[in-house]
């Protein structure tokens, strides 16, 4: 099972002990994940357009919490949109992260559904919109990013299927036709969207197409966010 993260790893690495697009064939997609922006629920932000007017009345006194690299591009897509000075303050652990913005240290904070949901469950945290153009179908009620004025964002996190290069094509198209029927089912739809995510049915073309797309936006993610490699 592959992830979202050997499409931005070319981008964020100065050397790679594989190559994303060539060590592997894909077979198909199985599931996204959006991120969410996020603000302390008892705080005074009711939507974007709450955030954006205080931070923007800050400036470069207002701070965001980060903890991913998905989130920091998602934060800085919606800095570019509104021209925001918010400095990013990097946490290593995301539950201490969720402490200070629960205490108004830091003002939002980018995360992924899985991490989010138990804060929202629990009251703590707010939920104003997602990092993708489309809603969410985990959360159907929260606006999207391009329907909250963010409409330089569409970012997902992702899983593919893949096997190393060279696999037999026979055994590849069994796998993809297994697939194909699963990701779209009943079951599989019930629990992905249980834990935040949707299905993301396709095939061993499409998911080829989306890697490589991935790959090349994540090239200008990391050049948005000002991201050096390591």
């Amino acid at each position: 099972m592959a992830s979202s993260a050997i499409a931005a790893a070319p981008a964020l690495f100065k050397t790679l002990s594989y190559d994303p697009v060539n060590d592997f064939e894909q077979v198909t997609t199985l599931m996204r994940v959006p991120w969410f922006l996020i603000v302390a629920a008892d705080g005074p932000f009711k939507t974007v357009a709450d955030l954006t007017e205080h931070l923007k009345k800050q400036g470069d006194k207002g701070s965001y919490a980060s903890v991913a690299n998905s989130g920091v591009i998602s934060s800085e897509l919606y800095k570019l949109a509104f021209d925001l000075k918010t400095v990013e303050v990097k946490y290593r652990d995301p539950f201490l992260m969720l402490n200070d913005l629960y205490a108004g240290n830091v003002a939002f904070a980018h995360l992924d559904a899985a991490t989010t949901i138990g804060s929202v469950k629990n009251g703590k945290m707010r939920i104003l919109t997602s990092s993708t153009k489309e809603r969410a179908k985990a959360f159907p009620d929260i606006p999207s990013a391009a329907e909250s004025g963010i409409n330089n964002s569409n970012v997902w996190g992702w899983w593919s299927i893949a096997m190393p290069k060279g696999t037999p094509q026979a055994i590849r198209d069994r796998l993809e036709k297994i697939y194909s029927e699963f990701v779209p089912g009943e079951e599989h739809t019930k629990w992905a969207l249980s834990i935040g995510c949707e299905p993301y049915p396709g095939n061993a073309a499409s998911a080829q197409a989306a890697l490589l797309k991935e790959i090349d936006l994540w090239h200008d993610y990391v050049r948005i966010a000002k991201i050096e490699k390591i």
